[in-house]
């Protein structure tokens, strides 16, 4: 499920034809403290979020936000 650094068309032909719900965690290739979250909705469009990680007093707070289709 973890991809590491893969560009977002690459995580896009991997996500084409999985089925719905199917996901994929990678690398963000803007944010050095940022994952990227893809998936596959219930209409079979493939979304891609950016997860911001943030340490504040010993938690991690991830926040989504931003939301791309392809």
């Amino acid at each position: 499920w973890y991809h590491g650094h893969l560009p977002m068309a690459d995580a896009f032909a991997k996500m084409a034809n999985k089925p719905v719900n199917s996901y994929l965690v990678r690398t963000s290739s803007r944010s050095a403290k940022g994952f990227v979250f893809t998936w596959v909705k219930s209409d079979s469009t493939v979304l891609h979020s950016l997860v911001h990680v943030t340490k504040v007093r010993d938690h991690l707070l991830h926040n989504v936000y931003k939301q791309r289709n392809t």
